[in-house]
């Protein structure tokens, strides 16, 4: 998994670089995905209704993952800067750029989104308070 994260944190770094900033950037393994993580994507410059917004994502997840590293992926979710999820997120971590946590707790995550997460990655999220220690890597 180290692997794969190392290489979305390059894939974040060139959205960000072409587009401007990213507010989340998270993994989410629910129990229903059959050991398939989702990716969660949250910009200003995204529009989860626009087919070019997911393009633009899968295309840099794609030049950084090998074939076998994107079967890991379920899907990416684009969620809008003002989603509530969003908030709730921001509220709980805050993970700068370079950086990555482990969330060692889903528990919270599972009751206030209706379904089992089972592990969660954050790549990246700007708000909130640091509730996690980041990991530098």
């Amino acid at each position: 998994m180290k692997d794969i994260l190392e290489k979305l944190k390059v894939a974040l770094k060139e959205l960000e670089n072409e587009n401007g900033d990213v507010f989340l950037f998270a993994l989410f393994l629910r129990e229903q995905t059959f050991g398939k993580w989702d990716l969660l994507i949250s910009a200003p410059w995204l529009d989860s209704r626009i087919l070019s917004s997911y393009d633009k994502v899968a295309k840099r997840v794609q030049e950084n993952l090998d074939k076998s590293e994107m079967t890991e992926l379920a899907r990416i979710a684009i969620l809008n800067v003002d989603d509530q999820a969003v908030t709730f997120l921001q509220n709980l971590y805050s993970v700068p750029n370079g950086s990555f946590i482990e969330v060692a707790n889903c528990e919270p995550l599972t009751d206030r989104f209706g379904f089992t997460i089972k592990r969660a990655y954050v790549l990246r999220c700007i708000g909130g308070k640091l509730k996690e220690t980041s990991q530098s890597q």
